[in-house]
């Protein structure tokens, strides 16, 4: 079963592939987007997408609940291979710590 953060970090991937990008004249081209929010009692949410001229892409994103955080970073290189990682910060469950965000949103 794929938790909520999973899913809305799929729905930013498949934004962002949506636009065409090239680069003309032999130049270097480079992309980057950051949005952060913040709510009562220590939530915040950051969101980040890089992309360079080459290809390689870069989508973050970062929930914390207090002295709790998650961040699920999936990068794709200009070959097409992709990683997630995903590294959490003083949380045992992790679909029932995005239940919680979404709550507290």
């Amino acid at each position: 079963m794929m938790g909520a953060m999973e899913q809305q970090m799929m729905a930013m991937d498949g934004m962002e592939q949506g636009g065409g990008m090239g680069s003309g004249g032999g130049g270097s081209m480079m992309m980057s987007s950051t949005s952060f929010s913040m709510g009562p009692g220590g939530v915040t949410e950051v969101k980040r997408h890089v992309r360079d001229g080459s290809g390689r892409e870069e989508v973050m994103m970062e929930r914390r609940i207090g002295d709790r955080a998650r961040r699920v970073t999936r990068q794709r290189m200009a070959g097409g291979d992709e990683e997630t990682e995903d590294n959490s910060v003083n949380i045992t469950d992790e679909e029932q710590f995005d239940r919680e965000f979404k709550n507290l949103q």
